[in-house]
């Protein structure tokens, strides 16, 4: 929920990205849903989640987003960067296995898990590189700072996928329904409604 904000103080910066009309107000509202939908009840105690280490990633996720914003007119296509993209992926990977310290541990043979956790992780790993190619669709279409306000929504996302995986496999745990847990989340789905529909004005 925090890196929109990262994201829209860069490319003011150095995209010279504006929020006008409603877009500020609907800005707001989206980041206010992201919030939201992070909140966990824990003995009477509201207690935010991400915290240190995922506003940290949130703050280094920031300049990568607007560089892909940047980037994206560049290149003759968004297969093609998406190409080059995985490439460099690949090469950094290589890193895991000349760094002897790391490379112990990565072996293949220290993962002690089911067949179904393997499959579970290979869909997984498919969907990722689904949605590397439907988000740079995303960020060719609308400004950066509002394509990634829109994202921050996703841990009510997360939070309905895992309560429909986890009626298939008990490898995923299933999440807290109690209505003190669900009304946050429902009020933030009416606020990011609205936030959505703000920006549709413009």
């Amino acid at each position: 929920a925090t890196n929109p904000i990262f994201v829209l103080i860069i490319s003011a910066l150095f995209l010279g990205e504006r929020l006008t009309g409603f877009e500020p107000l609907g800005f707001l509202l989206l980041l206010g849903a992201g919030i939201l939908s992070s909140i966990k009840f824990e003995s009477r105690k509201a207690k935010f989640r991400p915290a240190l280490w995922i506003v940290l990633s949130s703050l280094l996720w920031a300049p990568l987003d607007v560089i892909f914003g940047w980037l994206i007119p560049q290149f003759p296509s968004i297969t093609a960067l998406l190409a080059w993209q995985f490439f460099g992926t690949l090469i950094a990977s290589l890193i895991f296995f000349v760094v002897p310290s790391l490379r112990a541990r990565t072996r293949l043979r220290d993962f002690r898990w089911p067949r179904k956790a393997w499959y579970i992780f290979a869909f997984g790993m498919v969907t990722v590189f689904v949605s590397y190619f439907t988000f740079l669709n995303a960020l060719s279409l609308e400004r950066v700072s509002l394509t990634m306000v829109v994202t921050a929504i996703q841990p009510l996302l997360v939070f309905l996928l895992e309560l429909l995986f986890s009626r298939f496999s008990d490898l995923i745990p299933r999440p807290d329904i109690r209505l003190k847990s669900l009304l946050p989340k429902g009020f933030a789905f009416i606020v990011f409604v609205t936030g959505v529909w703000l920006l549709h004005l413009g």
